[in-house]
C-alpha cells in the first residue's frame, strides 16, 4: 500500500521540482505573483484552501478571532481496505499537491501576519495544516500569565511547539494538566470554561486525544480516558464494549460531545471548537452571545467567500495583509 501511494504521487514530485520559485526573483504585490503563477499551482492552491475552508476552523482563524487551528487529513489504509474509494485518494491528493505548491510560494508571505505550517508522515497517509495569527498567539501568551510562561518557558518555544509537537519541542512540559489548559487557551476557549472543562475532564480528554498531545500520551492514556468515561455515563447501554478500537474511542467521544458543540476533524481525533469557544458556560451569558454572533457573522462571510470567483485571490489577500 505506501509503494502504491508512492506511484501514485510520484508524478507530483517530478512536476514539483520542474518548476522552482526562486526567492530573488520575488513579486512585487500579489497582483503580479497570481499573474505569474502557472494555471496548475492556482488550480491545486485553490483546490487546497477549499479542503481547508470547509474543515472549519482554518476559516475562523483565518477570518474570525479563533487564533490558532490545525487541519489534519488521515486516511487508514490498512483498516480501509476493500472500502479504499477514488474519494479517499482524491482528498489526500488535493491535500499534498496543495501542500507541495504552498511550500513553493510560502517566501512570498514570510511578512505575513499569519503563519500556514504544513507537515506529512512519510508515507503519506496523514497530511495536516497548522495556521495560527502570531499577534492573536502572542497577545495570549503575555494575557495569561504566569500559565503560559511556567507551560513554554518563552514564547519562542510556544510557537514551536504548535508548529511541531515533538518530543524535542515539548521536552521542557512538566504539568500534563497546565499544558492541556495553555492549549485550551490557544485554541480559542475562554478562561472561564477552560477550567470547568479541565475540572470535568472533558476538556483534557478530548485533548489528549488530539494533534497536539504529548508524545506517547494517546497509547498511554486512551484506556484510562475511556474508563472515565463508563464511570460518567454507566447509565447509557451504549458503552458497554470493553475493547479500545479506535472506532470505539471516537464514537464515545461523539457521544460525550452531544451536548456540546464539538466536532472531530477528518483525523478523527483532534478537537475542534468550531461554533463558539464558550464551552461549559451558560449559553446565555453576554460574552457567549457576543462570541457566537461573531462566528454567525463569519460563516455568511465564508459561504460568500466559497462562491466568488475570485476565491484564492481573496484567500492569498488575507494571508498576506
Amino acid at each position: 500500500m505506501i509503494f502504491s501511494l508512492f506511484a501514485f504521487f510520484l508524478p507530483l514530485l517530478a512536476f514539483s521540482e520542474s518548476f522552482e520559485v526562486k526567492p530573488n526573483k520575488q513579486v512585487e504585490n500579489l497582483q503580479s505573483l497570481l499573474a505569474s503563477m502557472p494555471i496548475e499551482d492556482k488550480y491545486e492552491l485553490e483546490s487546497l484552501f477549499r479542503l481547508l475552508i470547509a474543515d472549519g476552523d482554518f476559516a475562523y482563524t483565518l477570518f474570525g478571532d479563533k487564533p490558532v487551528s490545525c487541519s489534519d487529513f488521515f486516511v487508514d489504509f490498512e483498516k480501509l481496505g476493500f472500502f479504499l474509494n477514488q474519494s479517499s485518494f482524491d482528498l489526500l491528493s488535493a491535500a499534498h499537491k496543495g501542500l507541495v505548491v504552498w511550500e513553493k510560494y510560502k517566501p512570498f508571505f514570510e511578512s505575513s501576519p499569519f503563519n500556514l505550517v504544513s507537515y506529512s508522515t512519510q508515507d503519506y497517509d496523514w497530511i495536516g495544516f497548522v495556521l495560527y495569527h502570531k499577534e492573536k498567539v502572542k497577545t495570549l501568551y503575555e494575557k495569561h500569565q504566569p500559565l503560559m510562561k511556567d507551560v513554554f518557558r518563552n514564547a519562542k518555544n510556544l510557537a514551536q511547539l504548535i508548529c511541531t509537537p515533538t518530543n524535542e519541542s515539548i521536552k521542557f512540559i512538566n504539568d500534563e494538566n497546565s499544558y492541556h489548559e495553555a492549549l485550551g487557551l490557544l485554541l480559542g476557549y475562554d478562561e472561564a470554561s477552560v477550567q470547568k472543562f479541565r475540572e470535568g475532564y472533558d476538556l483534557m480528554d478530548a485533548l489528549a486525544m488530539g494533534p497536539f498531545a504529548l508524545d506517547g500520551l494517546n497509547s498511554k492514556k486512551t484506556e484510562g480516558v475511556l474508563q472515565r468515561l463508563d464511570k460518567k455515563l454507566a447509565h447509557s447501554d451504549h458503552f458497554g464494549c470493553k475493547k479500545f478500537s479506535r472506532t470505539d474511542i471516537i464514537e464515545r467521544l461523539n457521544r460525550l460531545s452531544n451536548s456540546k458543540p464539538v466536532r472531530l476533524s477528518q483525523r478523527d481525533e483532534a478537537l475542534s471548537p468550531i461554533r463558539i469557544p464558550g464551552y461549559g458556560a451558560n449559553e446565555g451569558e453576554p460574552e457567549v452571545i457576543l462570541r457566537q454572533e461573531g462566528y454567525d457573522k463569519v460563516r455568511g462571510r465564508i459561504t460568500e467567500i466559497l462562491f466568488s470567483e475570485n476565491f484564492l485571490e481573496i484567500i492569498l489577500t488575507r494571508l498576506q495583509s
